[in-house]
């Protein structure tokens, strides 16, 4: 009779056997934990917002500091006529050009400027905020940042936004720009950027209406 051999595995083997097959389940466990906290994370949905660091006081914008604005006519949300003239030489002005209602990156930032209500008006200045859309947009802006004591204005042309990067080349929207405007009529403080997750803090814009005269 022909006699089969049977491998029986040495104690050493056994042992290395074992080692391998926990070191998987392991590996197996922590995969699926991280995997699990990776899916839990929630995604960002504030814009990141300039630090007003040296180099974001002035950002992108810088090209404009110092510049005389030239007063314009826009209609405001209640089809009002409102001309920027009876504001320059008379009080700071904060021009915010944001791109539409439908832009969770702009209504986070008027939302973080609403936040600053009192100290905004204590330091007298009149806010504007533009977009390229119409009266119920801009309504609609208005009351889901509780930007209240904003003036909304359209700018369907983007006549006014021609002084300060218009609109992007591929389609009709204003790039987002926030300037403060002295009582002299120049730009004290300017900040746009191509990213436009990227938005000015309210404490760049509140630093510079401190020193805006």
């Amino acid at each position: 009779m022909k006699v089969q051999h049977m491998f029986i595995p040495s104690p050493k083997t056994v042992t290395l056997a074992s080692f391998f097959v926990v070191a998987a389940a392991l590996c197996v466990v922590g995969c699926d934990k991280t995997e699990s906290a990776t899916a839990a994370a929630p995604p960002a949905t504030m814009p990141a917002m300039a630090d007003g660091k040296a180099q974001a006081e002035t950002g992108d914008g810088s090209q404009w500091l110092g510049k005389t604005v030239t007063p314009f006519t826009l209609t405001d949300s209640d089809g009002k006529t409102v001309n920027l003239a009876d504001s320059l030489g008379k009080e700071p002005v904060v021009l915010v050009f944001y791109r539409g209602s439908w832009c969770p990156f702009c209504a986070a930032q008027l939302k973080e400027l609403a936040a600053a209500k009192e100290k905004i008006a204590a330091s007298g200045a009149k806010v504007y905020a533009i977009s390229n859309e119409g009266a119920a947009e801009l309504n609609k802006m208005k009351s889901g940042t509780n930007l209240d004591f904003a003036t909304f204005l359209s700018d369907p042309e983007a006549k006014a936004a021609q002084q300060f990067g218009g609109t992007y080349p591929d389609k009709p929207v204003l790039k987002p720009v926030t300037l403060v405007i002295g009582k002299n009529g120049k730009v004290v403080y300017a900040y746009t950027n191509e990213n436009y997750e990227v938005r000015a803090t309210t404490d760049a814009v509140l630093n510079a209406l401190a020193k805006a005269k």
